[in-house]
């Protein structure tokens, strides 16, 4: 059973304090305290107005709240603590250079087709593993910003990660591939081979009498 939070003072006072949630930069919780009502009634009304009215604010907040900001008040610092100094670092620079494109907006406004815009830019100056990469790290990133409440959907996966590009490999076939082996080997039994011709026609000239010798 949840416990009162209305509580009698010594002086004969109600007090309470009230629980409002987490401060989104900061993750710590957002406590008020009030005091000095003479009837629990009027301290229970006060309490329930408080709550309402700071769960209303704190929704309002995570609405509004810029993708810079969460990203760079939020997302790295929480990162940070998730990785390696040399990952995070890298990873960092990466998200400030790229992520700039949604800066401006607000994080639960950012909608797939803002999403397959910022794709086509890329595409236009980066390889598409690369931007695999970055999209991955974007994902992430939404993911977050879901666990935390500022955003309800991740619109980089609802549109996909961009097809990656396979290199281009020729294979042999195995008659292929021994051919040329094949051709080596004859190449090193040529000068053989002549030998014993020549050895040949000197034996034949030889038995037919003929003059094999100058």
């Amino acid at each position: 059973m949840a416990k009162d939070p209305i509580k009698k003072a010594d002086n004969g006072t109600y007090f309470f304090r009230a629980n409002l949630g987490y401060n989104l930069i900061t993750g710590k919780q957002i406590q008020k305290y009030r005091s000095g009502f003479k009837t629990k009634k009027e301290a229970r009304e006060e309490y329930s107005k408080l709550v309402l009215t700071s769960t209303e604010e704190l929704t309002e907040k995570k609405e509004t709240i810029s993708f810079q900001t969460f990203i760079e008040d939020t997302y790295l610092p929480w990162n940070k603590t998730q990785v390696k100094e040399s990952t995070y670092l890298n990873r960092r620079s990466t998200i400030q250079k790229h992520f700039a494109y949604f800066y401006k907006m607000a994080t639960n406004e950012i909608e797939p087709i803002h999403v397959q815009h910022w794709q086509l830019k890329l595409a236009k100056e980066f390889s598409p593993n690369y931007i695999r990469i970055v999209q991955g790290m974007f994902s992430i990133a939404f993911d977050r910003a879901i666990v935390l409440g500022i955003a309800k959907k991740n619109p980089s996966r609802m549109i996909g990660n961009i097809k990656s590009k396979k290199t281009k490999v020729d294979f042999w076939t195995l008659e292929e591939f021994q051919f040329p082996a094949l051709q080596r080997r004859l190449l090193r039994a040529l000068p053989f081979y002549f030998f014993l011709v020549a050895v040949y026609d000197r034996n034949e000239n030889w038995r037919s009498g003929g003059s094999g010798m100058v």
